[in-house]
């Protein structure tokens, strides 16, 4: 999965080589406790290209490295050079035989270092580049082998194959792909530019928001009907004030926040003290009774909130 082409990808004759990775992931993803194929976690064409290049020439040229008699000298041709390309290239390949074997590479990471699928994401991102300058270092010992008044049409045409691979496996399917990403985010902006303005009309645009309900970051699940980074909206918008959302769990900024969002009223003191101005309460976060209970607190100790016409209630007090 990590080397092969992701699902999504254009390139001819790819789909026989992702539809039976895709139902063994399916058949895992019944047991896994998140249910999600992470796009981001799989390869494209171009390191699938790399790990079998890689694998044939060391299966038939046995790690040699020796350019061409009457070709021209390289750098290549010295000793140590020649030993330190076999030895990268022999290394990546153990990292390409381990990623196919069950229980291999993957699990010993689980089991050595994390758990964590954040830890292997950040992994596979490495052990791609690693495929990809292999390929590289590859076709360079190939050039080598060929005459020199070639090896610019070969480049120019190896060069030309892989831009157009790209575009068909990553470009052109990842735009498709993200669209509705991108087009519900859009909805988003005008509602939470209209929260910005409002805040900044009421409280001032040079001062902290405490933004409620809290939020864990990054990646705590929906509450109620307040997606993962709903919250994140508002800093990206009004970037002239700070706000409250963002701080990393477990951080001594977020468990300050923890506690004081608990009850904001009993920490007041505390807030003004760091520069808060202003309270945004957004009603997707709560139930019917916690908005209630909620929006109760707040108005008795700082008196009718401000509501944005047009977005969903959205509730912003100016602090004294």
């Amino acid at each position: 999965d990590s080397i092969l082409p992701t699902t999504v990808s254009m390139m001819p004759v790819i789909s026989s080589l992702t539809d039976p990775l895709t139902d063994l992931n399916d058949w895992a993803n019944q047991a896994n406790a998140i249910g999600v194929r992470w796009t981001a976690d799989q390869g494209t064409t171009l390191t699938l290209i790399a790990a079998i290049v890689l694998l044939a020439w060391l299966a038939a040229w046995g790690g040699s490295t020796k350019v061409r008699p009457g070709v021209g000298r390289s750098v290549l041709a010295r000793a140590d050079t020649s030993r330190a390309y076999l030895v990268y290239l022999a290394v990546t390949a153990a990292l390409v035989a381990f990623i196919f074997v069950p229980f291999g590479l993957s699990a010993w990471f689980s089991t050595a270092v994390t758990l964590s699928l954040r830890g292997w994401d950040r992994m596979i991102i490495l052990f791609q580049l690693l495929l990809l300058v292999s390929l590289g270092l590859v076709t360079q010992l190939a050039l080598m082998r060929i005459r020199r008044e070639r090896r610019r049409i070969v480049l120019g045409l190896l060069i030309l194959l892989a831009a157009v691979t790209v575009l068909l496996d990553t470009v052109i399917p990842a735009r498709s792909y993200f669209a509705s990403v991108v087009a519900r985010g859009a909805e988003q902006v005008h509602p939470n530019s209209l929260i910005v303005e409002q805040v900044n009309a009421i409280a001032g645009d040079d001062c902290a928001v405490l933004q409620l309900p809290y939020r864990r970051f990054p990646e705590a699940p929906n509450v109620e009907r307040l997606g993962v980074y709903e919250p994140l909206w508002l800093g990206l918008m009004g970037r002239q004030n700070m706000w409250s959302y963002g701080g990393v769990f477990g951080s001594p900024q977020d468990l300050w926040l923890a506690r004081v969002a608990t009850d904001p009223i009993a920490n007041l003191g505390e807030l003004k003290a760091k520069g808060f101005c202003a309270i945004t309460v957004d009603a997707r976060g709560y139930n019917q009774e916690g908005i209630n209970q909620t929006q109760s607190q707040l108005t008795s100790a700082l008196g009718q909130p401000s509501v944005v016409q047009g977005v969903e209630p959205v509730l912003i007090y100016r602090l004294p």
